[in-house]
C-alpha cells in the first residue's frame, strides 16, 4: 500500500530520504547526490533572491571542484 501524500505548507521543515530498491544506494558519486540536494534546496529557496544567489554560488563552486 502506498504512503499518504505529505501535507505541504509554507515554512514547513521536511525530512527527505533517497533510496533505491532494497535500500540500495541510488548515487554512485557524491557530486551527483550533492547536485540533487542543491536542486531541492534551490526549489525551496526560490522565493528569496539572496538565498537563491547563495545556492547558485555554492553549486558553481562544487561544479568547478569536480572539474579539477
Amino acid at each position: 500500500m502506498a504512503k499518504k501524500l505529505r501535507v505541504e505548507f509554507p515554512g514547513a521543515i521536511y525530512h527527505i530520504t533517497h533510496r533505491g530498491n532494497g535500500k540500495r544506494r541510488i548515487f554512485t558519486a557524491n557530486h551527483d547526490r550533492e547536485r540533487l540536494l542543491l536542486r531541492k534546496l534551490f526549489k525551496v529557496l526560490a522565493e528569496d533572491e539572496a538565498l537563491k544567489r547563495a545556492v547558485e554560488n555554492i553549486s558553481e563552486k562544487l561544479d568547478n571542484e569536480r572539474r579539477k
